[in-house]
């Protein structure tokens, strides 16, 4: 139970301090790379609860280490990815073109 909660307490902290520096970038390729950092971290984090093997192996485990284990660090690795996604958009380092425009679906033809 100890490795659970080192585990649980290095992660989180990590993921603590960067949406902390997330919430005060002011650029969009800043946002990005703190949003790809996080999703590795989250990645990490989930790798290091796999390795646990002796908590999430045994019979009859309570539904809160579970949550603990992989719930918790799947919502980041989630929220990462769609955080990653949104600006890289806004960013578009490569000039790709996502979607027309909202105003050109609103003109007549």
């Amino acid at each position: 139970m100890e490795n659970l909660l080192q585990v649980i307490s290095i992660f989180f902290t990590c993921s603590t301090i960067l949406i902390g520096g997330f919430s005060l970038a002011a650029t969009e390729p800043l946002k990005t790379c703190l949003s790809i950092l996080g999703f590795i971290i989250a990645i990490g984090w989930v790798v290091c609860s796999f390795q646990l093997k002796g908590l999430w192996m045994a019979e009859n485990v309570p539904i809160a280490k579970w949550i603990l284990l992989f719930g918790i660090p799947l919502l980041f690795i989630v929220g990462w990815l769609i955080s990653t996604l949104v600006h890289l958009c806004h960013w578009n380092p490569f000039g790709w073109v996502w979607m027309a425009s909202f105003s050109d679906y609103l003109s007549p033809a």
